[in-house]
């Protein structure tokens, strides 16, 4: 079963959460109060996939 992470993810901490395990973020607070939504997403889809990439 997936683990997905919810709650106060963004940019900043994404990454961390799939290194700690989980298979993926949930976001909604970080992309719809940013002042770019887009931008917002695309960080935080580029720390989701560095973080993947360095999984075993």
């Amino acid at each position: 079963m997936p683990l997905v992470a919810i709650g106060g993810i963004n940019a900043d901490n994404a990454a961390l959460l799939i290194e700690a395990g989980a298979d993926a973020v949930a976001v909604i607070s970080a992309v719809c109060s940013a002042r770019e939504s887009a931008a917002a997403a695309r960080m935080i889809a580029q720390a989701v996939a560095g973080a993947n990439k360095a999984r075993p």
